[in-house]
Protein backbone atom coordinates (compact mmCIF):
# COMPACT_ATOMS: atom_id res chain seq x y z
CA UNK A 1 0.00 0.00 0.00
CA UNK A 2 1.04 3.36 -0.52
CA UNK A 3 2.00 5.45 2.19
CA UNK A 4 1.46 9.06 1.82
CA UNK A 5 3.44 10.29 3.95
CA UNK A 6 6.70 8.94 2.95
CA UNK A 7 8.98 11.23 2.12
CA UNK A 8 9.70 11.57 -2.07
CA UNK A 9 11.23 13.94 -4.58
CA UNK A 10 9.70 15.93 -6.10
CA UNK A 11 7.17 16.63 -3.24
CA UNK A 12 10.08 17.15 -0.42
CA UNK A 13 11.63 20.34 -2.85
CA UNK A 14 7.41 21.24 -3.04
CA UNK A 15 7.07 21.73 0.61
CA UNK A 16 10.39 23.13 1.15
CA UNK A 17 9.74 25.81 -1.15
CA UNK A 18 6.47 26.36 -0.87
CA UNK A 19 7.42 27.41 3.15
CA UNK A 20 9.90 29.48 2.45
CA UNK A 21 7.80 31.48 -0.01
CA UNK A 22 5.07 31.62 2.53
CA UNK A 23 7.37 34.06 4.51
CA UNK A 24 7.21 36.67 1.06
CA UNK A 25 4.09 38.25 3.03
CA UNK A 26 2.13 35.86 5.31
CA UNK A 27 -0.66 37.66 6.25
CA UNK A 28 -2.36 38.17 2.61
CA UNK A 29 -0.88 35.78 0.31
CA UNK A 30 -2.19 32.35 0.07
CA UNK A 31 -0.14 29.14 -0.69
CA UNK A 32 -0.83 26.63 -3.25
CA UNK A 33 1.23 23.48 -3.87
CA UNK A 34 -0.49 23.53 -7.39
CA UNK A 35 -0.67 25.42 -10.15
CA UNK A 36 -2.83 28.33 -10.09
CA UNK A 37 -5.99 29.40 -11.53
CA UNK A 38 -7.88 32.44 -12.47
CA UNK A 39 -10.42 31.77 -9.36
CA UNK A 40 -7.46 31.74 -6.88
CA UNK A 41 -7.75 34.60 -4.39
CA UNK A 42 -5.15 37.79 -5.35
CA UNK A 43 -1.47 37.53 -4.02
CA UNK A 44 -1.05 33.89 -4.51
CA UNK A 45 1.70 31.63 -5.04
CA UNK A 46 1.62 28.28 -6.76
CA UNK A 47 4.36 25.63 -6.28
CA UNK A 48 4.47 22.31 -7.93
CA UNK A 49 6.43 19.50 -9.74
CA UNK A 50 6.33 19.79 -13.37
CA UNK A 51 9.34 17.18 -14.99
CA UNK A 52 11.35 14.74 -13.95
CA UNK A 53 14.86 14.29 -16.49
CA UNK A 54 17.50 11.13 -16.26
CA UNK A 55 20.69 12.39 -17.19
CA UNK A 56 21.51 9.69 -19.57
CA UNK A 57 24.83 10.31 -19.69
CA UNK A 58 25.53 9.48 -16.17
CA UNK A 59 24.87 5.55 -16.33
CA UNK A 60 27.33 3.93 -14.39
CA UNK A 61 29.36 0.33 -14.56
CA UNK A 62 28.42 -0.73 -11.46
CA UNK A 63 25.78 1.12 -10.19
CA UNK A 64 22.85 -0.47 -8.36
CA UNK A 65 19.85 -0.58 -9.96
CA UNK A 66 21.50 -1.21 -13.28
CA UNK A 67 21.08 0.53 -15.93
CA UNK A 68 19.26 3.53 -13.44
CA UNK A 69 20.77 6.95 -14.03
CA UNK A 70 23.21 8.13 -11.44
CA UNK A 71 22.01 11.67 -11.68
CA UNK A 72 18.13 13.76 -12.56
CA UNK A 73 17.17 16.83 -12.63
CA UNK A 74 13.42 17.93 -11.59
CA UNK A 75 11.49 20.61 -12.54
CA UNK A 76 9.60 22.77 -10.80
CA UNK A 77 7.00 25.80 -11.82
CA UNK A 78 6.81 28.71 -9.34
CA UNK A 79 3.84 30.74 -9.76
CA UNK A 80 3.44 34.53 -8.67
CA UNK A 81 -0.06 35.56 -9.37
CA UNK A 82 -2.35 39.08 -8.76
CA UNK A 83 -5.43 40.24 -9.85
CA UNK A 84 -6.64 43.99 -9.65
CA UNK A 85 -9.61 46.14 -11.01
CA UNK A 86 -6.56 48.85 -11.69
CA UNK A 87 -4.14 48.13 -14.01
CA UNK A 88 -1.15 50.14 -13.36
CA UNK A 89 -1.45 48.94 -9.34
CA UNK A 90 -1.82 45.30 -10.22
CA UNK A 91 1.34 45.60 -12.88
CA UNK A 92 3.44 47.43 -9.61
CA UNK A 93 2.00 44.89 -7.13
CA UNK A 94 2.92 42.08 -8.98
CA UNK A 95 6.31 43.12 -9.91
CA UNK A 96 7.23 43.24 -6.68
CA UNK A 97 5.81 40.05 -5.98
CA UNK A 98 7.54 38.56 -8.25
CA UNK A 99 10.76 39.87 -7.94
CA UNK A 100 10.04 38.75 -4.08
CA UNK A 101 9.90 35.13 -5.09
CA UNK A 102 13.04 35.27 -6.96
CA UNK A 103 15.07 36.88 -4.00
CA UNK A 104 13.85 34.19 -1.45
CA UNK A 105 14.90 31.31 -4.33
CA UNK A 106 18.15 33.22 -4.54
CA UNK A 107 19.10 34.63 -0.97
CA UNK A 108 17.35 32.70 1.59
CA UNK A 109 19.61 31.03 3.68
CA UNK A 110 16.66 28.97 5.59
CA UNK A 111 15.61 27.73 2.16
CA UNK A 112 19.52 26.60 1.62
CA UNK A 113 19.64 24.67 4.05
CA UNK A 114 16.18 22.90 3.64
CA UNK A 115 17.20 22.00 -0.02
CA UNK A 116 20.52 21.17 1.16
CA UNK A 117 19.18 18.74 3.34
CA UNK A 118 16.99 16.69 1.39
CA UNK A 119 17.17 12.93 1.00
CA UNK A 120 15.00 10.23 0.62
CA UNK A 121 16.40 6.53 1.04
CA UNK A 122 14.67 3.01 -0.18
CA UNK A 123 16.63 0.80 1.76
CA UNK A 124 19.29 -0.10 -0.80
CA UNK A 125 19.67 3.77 -2.42
CA UNK A 126 19.26 7.23 -1.46
CA UNK A 127 18.69 10.15 -3.36
CA UNK A 128 20.16 13.06 -2.54
CA UNK A 129 19.72 16.90 -3.63
CA UNK A 130 23.28 18.05 -5.00
CA UNK A 131 22.55 21.78 -6.74
CA UNK A 132 19.26 24.21 -7.73
CA UNK A 133 19.08 26.75 -9.92
CA UNK A 134 16.25 29.41 -11.30
CA UNK A 135 16.30 28.51 -14.94
CA UNK A 136 14.26 31.56 -15.91
CA UNK A 137 10.85 33.59 -14.97
CA UNK A 138 8.46 34.10 -17.67
CA UNK A 139 5.73 37.01 -17.58
CA UNK A 140 2.05 37.04 -19.19
CA UNK A 141 -0.77 39.34 -18.42
CA UNK A 142 -4.54 39.90 -18.99
CA UNK A 143 -7.99 41.39 -18.43
CA UNK A 144 -10.23 39.02 -17.64
CA UNK A 145 -14.28 40.39 -16.97
CA UNK A 146 -13.15 44.11 -16.17
CA UNK A 147 -9.96 42.25 -13.62
CA UNK A 148 -6.76 42.92 -14.68
CA UNK A 149 -4.20 39.18 -14.32
CA UNK A 150 -0.65 38.90 -13.76
CA UNK A 151 0.93 35.56 -13.95
CA UNK A 152 4.70 34.92 -13.75
CA UNK A 153 6.35 31.33 -13.81
CA UNK A 154 9.50 30.92 -12.32
CA UNK A 155 11.29 27.27 -13.82
CA UNK A 156 13.60 26.02 -10.86
CA UNK A 157 15.62 22.99 -10.99
CA UNK A 158 17.11 20.79 -8.48
CA UNK A 159 20.14 18.10 -9.38
CA UNK A 160 19.90 14.29 -7.58
CA UNK A 161 22.32 12.09 -6.87
CA UNK A 162 21.42 8.32 -6.21
CA UNK A 163 23.89 6.38 -4.25
CA UNK A 164 23.84 2.93 -2.87
CA UNK A 165 23.49 2.34 0.81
Amino acid sequence: MIDPTTPAFPNNVVYAVASRMATIDPTDTTIFKRPLRHTDPSQSIGVFGALWVPEQESLEIGHFPAGEPTLGVYQLGIQFYIKDGDEERGLASHSVFSAAGRRVLYRDQQLRVLLSALSVADGTTREAARRWRVVNQRYMNNEIEGTFVYLSTIEFTLDTEILTI
